[in-house]
Parts: C-alpha cells; structure tokens; sequence
C-alpha cells in the first residue's frame, strides 16, 4: 500500500483510519483542518514526509475505532454519532464543568492566571457545544433525514451543513486553547487528585471531539455529497 501524497488528511484517513491516530500524536489537525492537503499540513508543522508516511503504514494491519462508522450508510451513520459521540459529550461537559468549578475554588490563590483562563475557557465550550448538539439533533439531523425521504430541499441541508461546519471550527479552536493552557493536559506540579482527573476529562473529551467533528465534517459530508 502507498500513501497519495496529494490527497488530504481526511481523505487519508477514510482509505487508512489508523493514520488517525498518528496524526493525533504528531499534533496535525484531522477535524477542523481534515481538507488540507498531506504534504502540506506536515510541512506547517516540520514534520519529514517519509517517516511520518512509514509510520501510517506500519499502523495500517492495526483496526482503529473509527473504522467501522465509516462504513455506515447515512441513516445509521447519524443514529451512531448521536449515541457515541453526542451523549458522551452531554455526560463529560457537565462532569468537567463540576470539577472546574472544584479547582477553580481549590487552586484560586496559588493558579490564579491559569485556573481563570481556563475556567473561561472550559465555560465557553460548554456553552457551545451543548447549543451546538441540540441545533444538530433537532435541526441538522432530522434535515437529512427529510432530504433522504425526498421531503426536505438539498439546499435546507446544505445550509445546516455549512452552518454546523463553523461551529466545529469554533469548538476546535476552544480546545486547541484549552490544550495550550493545559501544556499538552498536563498537571502542574502540585496539582490535587481533581486537578489531575478535570485534565484528564479534558483530554478524553478533546479525542472524542476530534473524531466527532471528522465523522460530520469528512465522512458524513462526503456521503452526503454522493
């Protein structure tokens, strides 16, 4: 097998899903940033070309998760989303916002700068996120649904899409400064058993994002597109 050195990091990750993984170690952008091009995003971020194609293909005997949904036709494609990624996602917001609020109260005098940046930080995504997951189950995914059963216009859908994309990016952007914050979800020194657990979430939630936004944003939209 040969990686198209012309293709994107999405379409990359539909004929070879382990390369997700890679990517997600490597810090290349495979939700927001899925439409740039290979050689491209790699030479953003110095990395060689060679060893980071080597590497994908050692992983590729490997089953990574997001194989299998990738398969799925539109329908059960959404059901998917919805059960895996969108009631997770209602689940870790509201027990991440419980242990920011913890931390924010617990390391105020001594983190100060930080635990306020991130607590504003952490607020908006929550925000965001939960508006953003209501918009898609009571409007974008029920659009489709109708587009499917020929009662809904293309150009309805289309709209919703484009709409639900700009908000990924919004989303993508709070996280990528919520790990910035975080020194790559690191616990300072000195950091309390909820601290450590509230950084953790944090990254559990990122992964979870990252594939969620790369289901809707690549997969999804390119079957759409079919």
């Amino acid at each position: 097998m040969k990686i198209d050195r012309k293709q994107t990091i999405g379409q990359i990750i539909e004929v070879i899903p382990a390369a997700m993984d890679v990517f997600h170690g490597l810090g290349v952008d495979y939700c927001c940033g899925g439409n740039a091009p290979f050689e491209e995003a790699l030479a953003d971020l110095n990395l060689d070309v060679n060893k980071v194609e080597a590497t994908i293909l050692e992983r590729v005997s490997e089953k990574a998760s997001i194989e299998e949904p990738m398969a799925l036709e539109i329908r059960p494609l959404l059901t998917y989303i919805h059960d895996k990624h969108h009631i997770y996602a209602k689940e870790s917001l509201t027990v991440i916002d419980d242990l920011m609020k913890k931390v924010l109260k617990a390391h105020y005098r001594h983190q100060m700068d930080l635990v306020l940046a991130l607590h504003r930080n952490v607020g908006l995504l929550k925000i965001e996120m939960e508006a953003h997951l209501e918009e898609e189950e009571e409007e974008l995914f029920p659009a489709i649904q109708g587009w499917l059963g020929g009662l809904i216009p293309r150009e309805t859908v289309d709209k919703l899409v484009k709409r639900m994309e700009d908000e990924h990016d919004g989303a993508g952007d709070l996280l990528k400064k919520i790990e910035q914050l975080t020194d790559g979800f690191t616990p300072p020194e000195g950091a309390c058993p909820t601290q450590r657990h509230l950084y953790e979430r944090l990254h559990d939630l990122q992964n979870d994002v990252f594939q969620h936004i790369f289901l809707e944003n690549t997969v999804l939209v390119n079957k759409l597109q079919q």
